[in-house]
């Protein structure tokens, strides 16, 4: 393949608040598109979510707003540069008279780090309905702590990465629903329930609401995969890297609003792990499905 001149580009700094600049692509032909802002993660590498955010950016932006996208499956294949811009290179699979389908690589270095298929699907009024609602009753978002309160109440008994990390304001607000048992216990399932919301997106337009909750998605099923083996001063014993991420979207979301996300792991082994979440409204009426696994490895220590 080609390198293109531009990968060589430097990306703008993010402030990390405004959720718009991370997925403000800028079009450089047809069905390729670069990014203008990174965001590096614990690893000082690109976080997950925004790449997988700005690939799911890039095939919207090639499928019209009356098709939106109902399901998406990535494959992150290197670790993302963070001193470097990304290539987004989308390919028109098909359009048929009801679905759309998308293919998207991310490119660095004329090489890829993920790719992604995308299916978008018109809506329908006819067919069968059911729902299955959150596993227990949560305490509404109000008057829960944010992670900046957490790590200010709980900091001395988490692991000091954390504690940094929670502390530093950013675009997703999140609040667990039940912060002492989910921050500082271990749990058999790695179950964690949480609200999340993001107050940016209010100005995206409809289509590019998926695009900040796809970002949003990726933060904590890693950490339910984790919980298991792992106490609150823990995390630097483990290496862990996301390796595929799926989200299948049920019914129209705003990221502005108040969401809660359930994640879960039934699985661990081989040096992998498995999550599966489900996001629902305020109601309790799902609005999406997610799965990802990840790489998860205890640390090797001299002897």
């Amino acid at each position: 393949m080609t390198r293109h001149a531009v990968d060589l580009a430097q990306p703008s700094k993010w402030d990390g608040l405004d959720i718009k600049p991370l997925l403000d692509l800028e079009r450089i032909d047809t069905d390729l598109f670069r990014n203008r802002v990174n965001e590096i993660n614990m690893n000082q590498a690109l976080f997950g979510g925004q790449v997988l955010s700005q690939a799911l950016q890039a095939a919207v932006s090639s499928v019209e707003p009356e098709r939106p996208v109902h399901s998406m499956h990535g494959y992150f294949l290197r670790p993302g540069a963070g001193d470097r811009l990304v290539i987004y290179q989308v390919e028109r699979t098909r359009d048929g008279g009801s679905f759309s389908t998308r293919r998207v690589t991310a490119l660095q270095n004329g090489s890829p780090i993920f790719h992604m298929e995308a299916s978008f699907h018109r809506r329908e009024d006819h067919g069968l309905d059911h729902v299955v609602g959150p596993s227990a009753e949560p305490p509404p978002p109000d008057g829960l702590l944010d992670l900046a309160g957490l790590a200010e109440q709980f900091g001395d008994a988490m692991d000091p990465v954390v504690s940094k990390a929670f502390s530093r304001e950013r675009a997703v607000e999140i609040r667990p629903t039940d912060p002492e048992q989910q921050l500082l216990a271990k749990d058999s399932d790695g179950r964690l329930t949480f609200w999340l919301r993001i107050k940016s997106a209010k100005e995206l337009e409809a289509e590019r609401q998926v695009c900040a909750i796809a970002y949003a998605s990726d933060m904590w099923l890693a950490m339910a995969a984790r919980r298991p083996h792992a106490g609150p001063g823990d995390v630097g014993k483990f290496m862990m890297a996301s390796l595929d991420h799926s989200i299948w979207f049920h019914a129209p979301i705003r990221a502005d609003e108040w969401h809660l996300y359930e994640v879960m792991s039934p699985w661990t082994g081989g040096g992998r792990g498995m999550s599966r979440g489900m996001i629902f409204d305020l109601n309790g009426k799902p609005l999406a499905s997610l799965a990802q696994e990840i790489l998860l490895r205890v640390r090797r220590t001299d002897a």
